[in-house]
């Protein structure tokens, strides 16, 4: 019920840093390394373009500056994020730690980059490094796992392989045996043995033996046959005495035995056009007095042609100009029209401009010689236009500016305003210190002013801009803005306009906007007059609050979204769940409030989302059974995407959701483990994009706060546990923790103790918190405690106390410094 509201005013991405050995490459990766980073403010990620510098030193802070610094203007920032490609020479990096500054100015071209803090430590790159050891090395020393693979993969120099084991290529004449004949051989043998005394035997020769063939002398029987068989006519000639008579006598064909080729002309009868008789005629025909029909001409009858002479309506004409030959004498043409309106257009024009354009020459500005109406000028009555002369209320000017020399010469310009501050700001300055930073003096309190509050309880508060305590163990620093019973829960963050403002449950639902960091003056809206619990604060999309809480009568979650910043109006709460048992978180997920809870029907972790920015209607999924436990807390990570840190039978869990909505989520390795561990998680996620989370571990004696940081975006991979310090007065530190990350990106933990529940602050000195100091800020017993980080940079408190003298309230401390230390000195 505890969340941690940390809302960072610059968050960077992991940088990827190119890096190169000094050893000799096959290519020369360069010296420019790609940077990618993410742009925040109080409004949420910057979206548009920004200046960007960026500086390399040789240490966290001062220290001395490598190269020169890298300016890239215009950049393109996307909700957020960017990309740059930065160079710092070939000899910035030499193996020891580097820290990379930034500054920036947004939008583009709006003044000098602002530098913003911590410097950013850059890690080992993944580029892959050429080993300077490897370049020198002459040989392996075992060639097991050679190119990845084991030695025994690998063939011995000698070796034999199998002729069916030659699948492609040709075998080299010299690695074929000796006994085997090659084509040389054989070719020249048969051709010098291809003659008499040859041994070679022509039997099988085309694969048929000697005798299918007839020798070179041979003759034919005396006389020769007396007939012939056409059939065997396969060439040469025959002696007309072996002719047969049929074949030599007289035979005709039919027109379809004739199927290719061309029958001669003389083969042709005589009763058929020639092409030679049809064209004269009918060339020497077409013309008068031809007697020939134009019907089917080109396959057409002649009712498809059209008459030498003939019309056609204009309808028919469809395409192309008619020219001027063949349009009317009395139509007008623009040369007549336009050489008439120019020669009359001037003193005795003859012109009338009634209609002209479609209107009436009345509808003209200053044509006071006709007598006509200037109604619908363009269609648009006379009212709609203005006189020549006209002026302006201040309202009508919407866009561009007015220049000095039209502004009244009694209103201040900013040179004399200026001019006059400067000068009167000093002994005896005329100067009124009214509504500086726009409030009233007498809105700023003074030493010993009692602060009226709405039980009309009053308690005294220091003189502003000191907020550090003054004592150890008092309460002095606090601003208490209430006193009605059961404010058990309270929740912080940072608007859009940078003051603080937050959401307390009791006997109702409250939410304050502060007025100024230190909350001395304050505006109060009550959300809901029933009794309520389990509250939480994000900024919408819009800029304006949403607050979620359950109400302690029926266990429902609602979710109400403000309407203005302050919340003085607010959309009708919905609720969203029922069935709630505690540990209430939120955040903007997707555009849309998204929350996480303990529910008391099943014992599961929900998540529940609104389906729109106003909340309107929701959902509910159910993420993970739980069999004890139920604390959680939630934010949303570098990729977007929601995280939740939980307890679970005992056990310390994260999940990364799958969605925006959580519809599920996959789960880290335990966090933290034993029978009772990872009781009231407070979750963050540090500048370098990892996980952080602070627990309660129940198995110690006595009960301690520890924190573990992750070694990756996801917690696959997990980092050290470490026991934050305690307070020198204190010997039990488990309570409600609050964690967030302060502006020199090292993590802080506010939280209370089992012991006497005193509100304590832990500042880690290292980003896993492996050592970390202690401020005591109250001995008031502390029932809620939740913790943000204003716009400069100190931590801003709420939590509400339950014990006698100060039963019920609701405070808030602003520290002075990051410490929240009364003692702290720079030195």
């Amino acid at each position: 019920m505890n969340e941690n509201r940390f809302l960072p005013i610059v968050l960077p991405l992991i940088a990827i840093l190119v890096s190169y050995a000094n050893g000799a490459m096959a290519a020369a990766v360069g010296t420019s390394f790609t940077y990618q980073g993410l742009l925040s403010t109080g409004n949420g990620p910057v979206t548009g373009t920004c200046d960007l510098d960026f500086r390399l030193f040789d240490s966290f802070s001062t220290g001395s500056q490598i190269g020169t610094t890298f300016s890239s203007t215009g950049v393109e920032v996307s909700e957020g994020r960017f990309t740059v490609s930065l160079d710092f020479g070939a000899g910035a990096f030499d193996g020891n730690e580097r820290w990379l500054e930034l500054a920036v100015a947004c939008p583009s071209g709006s003044g000098t980059p602002g530098t913003l803090s911590p410097r950013q430590a850059l890690t080992a790159a993944p580029y892959a490094i050429y080993s300077q050891k490897a370049a020198t090395a002459s040989q392996a020393t075992d060639s097991d796992t050679v190119d990845g693979k084991h030695a025994s993969e690998f063939a011995t120099t000698t070796h034999a392989h199998a002729g069916e084991q030659i699948t492609s290529g040709t075998v080299a004449e010299a690695r074929i045996d000796a006994s085997l004949t090659r084509d040389s051989e054989v070719l020249g043998t048969i051709l010098a043995g291809d003659g008499p005394g040859s041994g070679l035997d022509a039997d099988t020769v085309d694969g048929k033996q000697a005798e299918g063939f007839a020798s070179s002398d041979h003759t034919h029987p005396g006389g020769g046959p007396t007939e012939v068989d056409p059939d065997q006519l396969t060439g040469d000639t025959l002696d007309n005495d072996l002719l047969d008579a049929a074949i030599l006598g007289t035979h005709s064909h039919a027109g379809t035995d004739i199927s290719s080729g061309t029958v001669t002309e003389a083969r042709t009868d005589s009763t058929i056009a020639r092409d030679s008789e049809i064209l004269p005629t009918v060339l020497a025909g077409d013309g008068t007095g031809s007697t020939l029909d134009a019907d089917k001409l080109d396959g057409a009858d002649s009712t498809a042609f059209a008459a030498a002479s003939h019309a056609h309506s204009g309808s028919a004409i469809t395409s192309g100009t008619v020219a001027d030959a063949y349009i009317a004498s009395t139509i007008a043409r623009d040369s007549e029209i336009l050489s008439t309106v120019l020669a009359g257009d001037g003193a005795g024009s003859t012109l009338d401009a009634d209609k002209l354009d479609g209107a009436d020459s009345t509808d003209f500005l200053g044509a006071t010689s006709k007598a006509a109406d200037a109604d619908k000028l363009d269609g648009a009555d006379s009212t709609a236009f203005a006189a020549a002369s006209h002026a302006h209320s201040g309202s009508a000017i919407t866009s561009g500016t007015v220049a000095d020399a039209y502004i009244d010469s009694t209103i201040a310009r900013d040179s004399e305003i200026m001019s006059t501050v400067l000068a009167g700001d000093g002994s005896g300055s005329t100067v009124d210190g009214d509504t500086v930073d726009g409030l009233h003096a007498s809105a700023i309190p003074t030493a010993g002013t009692l602060l009226a509050l709405d039980s009309n309880a009053k308690i005294p508060v220091s003189a502003l801009p000191t907020y550090g305590t003054t004592t150890p163990g008092t309460d002095s620093s606090f601003q208490a803005f209430e006193n009605v019973a059961d404010r058990d829960s309270v929740s912080i963050t940072i608007g859009t306009d940078g003051l603080p403002v937050l959401v307390y449950g009791g006997s109702n639902v409250k939410v304050t906007h502060c007025e100024d960091l230190g909350c001395t003056t304050r505006t109060t809206t009550t959300i809901s007059s029933s009794a309520a619990d389990n509250v939480a604060i994000a900024i919408g999309v819009d800029n304006n609050p949403v607050v979620a809480y359950r109400a302690t009568s029926d266990s429902t979650l609602y979710v109400a979204t403000c309407i203005a910043a302050t919340c003085a109006t607010y959309n009708t709460p919905l609720a969203i769940a029922t069935d709630v048992a505690g540990y209430v978180n939120l955040v903007i997920s997707g555009g849309e409030p998204l929350l996480s809870y303990y529910s008391s029907s099943n014992t599961a972790l929900k998540s529940a989302y609104c389906n729109d920015a106003s909340c309107t209607s929701g959902a509910v999924n159910s993420v993970i059974a739980i069999a004890s436990g139920g604390s959680n807390s939630m934010v949303v990570g570098l990729t977007g995407l929601p995280m939740i840190a939980f307890q679970s039978s005992g056990n310390l869990y994260l999940g990364n959701c799958s969605d925006s909505t959580c519809t599920s989520f996959s789960t880290s390795p335990a966090l933290a483990s034993g029978t009772n561990v990872g009781a009231y998680p407070s979750l963050t996620i540090g500048t370098d994009g990892v996980p952080i989370v602070s627990y309660v571990d129940f198995d110690t004696d006595p009960d301690i706060l520890k924190v573990r940081r992750c070694d990756n975006a996801d917690c696959s991979s997990l980092g050290t546990i470490y026991s934050v310090d305690l307070a020198d007065s204190e010997t039990m530190a488990a309570g409600y923790s609050s964690i967030g990350v302060a502006a020199n990106g090292l993590p802080v933990i506010a939280y209370t103790t089992s012991t006497s529940n005193e509100v304590n602050f832990a500042v880690c000195h290292t980003f896993s918190c492996s050592t970390s100091s202690t401020t005591q800020l109250t001995t008031t017993e502390v029932d809620s405690i939740s913790y943000t980080l204003g716009p400069d940079g100190l931590p801003i408190l709420a939590y509400t106390t339950f014990s006698s003298p100060f039963n019920e309230y609701v405070y808030v401390r602003r520290c002075t410094n990051e410490f929240c230390s009364d003692y702290f000195r720079r030195r």
